[in-house]
């Protein structure tokens, strides 16, 4: 599962977000993995979420400068927003 953009590499999109959902003993884990600038070279390393042939892209490539701490902050900001919302 995640957040796909356009691609001019893959007409499908390229993944820009993993979201992931763990429940184990009554207990449910939640994860969100961005790539806002990372070193895509490395993801040629892994099979992304299984997915074979898929390129991932990042905000960085897609044009947003944004620095990280930005945007750890305003996603936190929205996550905690949409989650009150949601009692």
């Amino acid at each position: 599962t995640g957040v796909w953009v356009k691609d001019d590499r893959e007409p499908r999109g390229a993944k820009i977000c993993a979201l992931g959902v763990r429940v184990s003993k009554w207990v449910t884990l939640h994860g969100l993995a961005l790539n806002v600038s990372p070193d895509l070279s490395q993801f040629g390393l892994i099979v992304p979420c299984g997915l074979v042939d898929r390129p991932v892209t990042s905000m960085k490539q897609c044009g947003c400068s944004e620095e990280l701490s930005a945007v750890a902050l305003s996603l936190t900001g929205h996550l905690t927003r949409g989650l009150r919302e949601s009692r």
